[in-house]
């Protein structure tokens, strides 16, 4: 009973929760998707074809292929909610952009009614958003 097979063009058919990873090769490695989630392993993602395939290599989880596709980042790199990108940071908590706040080594969206903030709630606002 494998965990895994190295080499896979495509995965047994008797192993009906695996899904192929692939890299810039052809081959891949059969591993099983989390039945509670239904996604990938950390660093790939689910696509509509129903195979795995691997994260930008600036994302550590993401939705997509692309840079701008990602959900967490991998270390030194702070997620941008406004283009779901990770971006190299050494002064993190300056980085973030006007209507997010730096929490849990990402830049989170602040409240709606909020231009500044330090936490998501509406009392967290540093300043507002001028009245429109």
């Amino acid at each position: 009973n494998a965990s895994s097979t190295d080499g896979c063009i495509s995965c047994p058919t008797s192993w009906p929760f695996f899904h192929r990873e692939t890299s810039s090769s052809q081959s891949g490695v059969c591993r099983q998707v989390d039945l509670s989630t239904g996604a990938c392993i950390q660093g790939f993602y689910l696509s509509g074809d129903y195979d795995c395939y691997r994260c930008d290599s600036s994302c550590k989880s993401c939705s997509g292929a692309g840079p701008a596709q990602c959900e967490t980042c991998s270390s030194s790199r702070l997620l941008y909610p406004s283009s779901s990108e990770c971006k190299n940071e050494t002064n993190f908590n300056s980085r973030c952009e006007y209507g997010t706040f730096f929490a849990d080594f990402q830049c989170k969206l602040c409240d709606q009614s909020c231009l500044t903030c330090d936490s998501e709630a509406v009392d967290g606002c540093l300043s507002c958003e001028a009245p429109r």
